[in-house]
């Protein structure tokens, strides 16, 4: 999502999310990151803040989640800005990578499945409680469209990542996990929230590099070290109905308690 806005693409959206009325397309980065500050401010979880309200997040807590939401002190800021001159080493770093790369990987993943990708930019959608971006919408020619979720991994970290393909369903019955939990939570908040059928989490392998064709700094990044893609999973997650019911029954749980 960097430097990229898409208001064309608001018809095309209404068309695949017709349940969905709450949609805003911001011009640049910087008045995403306004808007998903305000959504903070009014109650509105996102996919990353849903993982860490559940206790599958990595980088915040639930008590992250009720911080950011009364600005209390001792919180995650879970509404920071990535910044530009941050190290890899750094999760700040991680999350430049990932947007830097967003459009390298979803034209891997048009190249490998040949079927229709649309990154939509600066995006947020609102439904219920949940206030999303999605990175992508693919196109599936038996499902439809879907939701794109995309994350780089480092290959000295990606001992977690599948060597195949996945399809995994019936969420609430699975005794292991294909990726972090953290992950499949983000996607059904996706799913949740766009009403699609599926959520695509497109994972790249990463290696850095030095070689100047892998090049990925941009003007808004310009630290950001050469990369180069090792390989491509694809976990579909495809929620069952009562997967989402119970998830929003533990969305509007903590809701209903802490905010």
């Amino acid at each position: 999502m960097v430097n990229r806005a898409r208001p064309d693409l608001v018809p095309f959206l209404h068309r695949i999310m017709p349940g969905v009325a709450d949609l805003e397309v911001l011009p640049a980065r910087e008045a995403w990151l306004a808007s998903r500050r305000r959504d903070i401010a009014r109650g509105y979880l996102g996919s990353s803040s849903v993982a860490a309200l559940l206790g599958l997040s990595g980088w915040a807590s639930p008590w992250d989640v009720h911080a950011a939401r009364w600005d209390a002190p001792g919180g995650v800021d879970l509404t920071d800005d990535v910044e530009p001159n941050e190290e890899d080493a750094d999760p700040s770093g991680v999350l430049a990578r990932g947007l830097v790369m967003e459009p390298r990987l979803w034209a891997a993943y048009r190249d490998r499945f040949s079927c229709d990708v649309i990154e939509p930019g600066h995006l947020r959608v609102r439904r219920g409680k949940l206030g999303v971006s999605p990175d992508a919408f693919v196109h599936d020619p038996v499902r439809g469209w879907g939701v794109g979720e995309s994350k780089t991994v480092l290959s000295f970290q990606a001992q977690w990542v599948p060597r195949q393909d996945e399809e995994v369903t019936d969420i609430l019955k699975m005794t292991s996990w294909p990726c972090a939990r953290q992950y499949l939570a983000q996607c059904l908040a996706l799913c949740a929230a766009t009403r699609l059928p599926f959520c695509d989490l497109w994972i790249a392998v990463v290696v850095p590099v030095e070689d100047a064709r892998c090049a990925i700094a941009t003007d808004e990044f310009p630290t950001v070290r050469p990369h180069a893609i090792e390989r491509t999973i694809r976990i579909r997650v495809v929620p069952t109905a009562a997967d989402l019911h119970a998830f929003m029954g533990q969305i509007g749980a903590f809701y209903a308690r802490h905010l």
